[in-house]
């Protein structure tokens, strides 16, 4: 069943209060620990390897530094960007709620591989982001935090996939990032759904098309 939660109308408020409170805690995410073990990145480097078959991948251990810092770096450039509209609905979108459901697992300082397993999350409206500047420019600044070794996943409804630039315009490609798409560009596909639907209980004799 699809979970719909309740949106929050900021949902890239600037986090640095937050932040500033998580690096004042005991770094809970030490890989080494028995709460927070390394995970095993071989289920990662199965689905890489379909495309770049001798990539290396290591899990992190400065993990939740590492997500921390990414997430502070993605405020300068995705902070207050807006809903896009598309068919009379202007969101939010599913790389809203993905965003809104998961950035307190590394606002809290949790333990990220109970959550995202072998990977670092991405959070991002990268098509809200997209429309609105006609495309995602990232300054070194946060190309200097991306490691080419580290695995990463994102959501993304884009229907030209995970379009990226550097700061002059050049496209860059990460291929250690693991795409949910629902746009037909990525790794996993999701459904593109532009809100929640109604059941249907129509019986499947009385239906017209099956799809399957």
């Amino acid at each position: 069943s699809l979970r719909i939660l309740k949106p929050n109308k900021n949902l890239l408020i600037d986090p640095r209060k937050e932040i500033k409170k998580v690096h004042n805690k005991p770094n809970n995410n030490n890989n080494n620990s028995k709460s927070c073990p390394t995970p095993d990145v071989s289920t990662a480097l199965q689905c890489f390897h379909k495309t770049i078959p001798n990539m290396t991948l290591r899990y992190p251990q400065d993990a939740s530094k590492h997500a921390i810092e990414i997430y502070d770096a993605f405020q300068d450039i995705f902070n207050n960007t807006p809903y896009h509209c598309y068919a009379k609905y202007c969101g939010p979108w599913i790389e809203n709620y993905w965003i809104e459901h998961f950035r307190k697992n590394i606002t809290n300082n949790d333990c990220l591989s109970d959550v995202f397993g072998p990977y670092i999350p991405l959070l991002a409206p990268w098509t809200d982001f997209w429309i609105k500047k006609g495309g995602i420019r990232f300054p070194d600044k946060v190309l200097k935090i991306l490691r080419t070794d580290v695995p990463y996943i994102t959501v993304s409804q884009n229907d030209v996939g995970l379009t990226l630039s550097d700061k002059n315009g050049s496209k860059i490609k990460f291929d250690n990032i693991l795409v949910l798409s629902a746009g037909g560009y990525g790794h996993v596909p999701v459904p593109l759904l532009i809100h929640e639907e109604p059941l249907r209980k129509k019986k499947l004799t009385n239906r017209s098309h099956l799809v399957s």
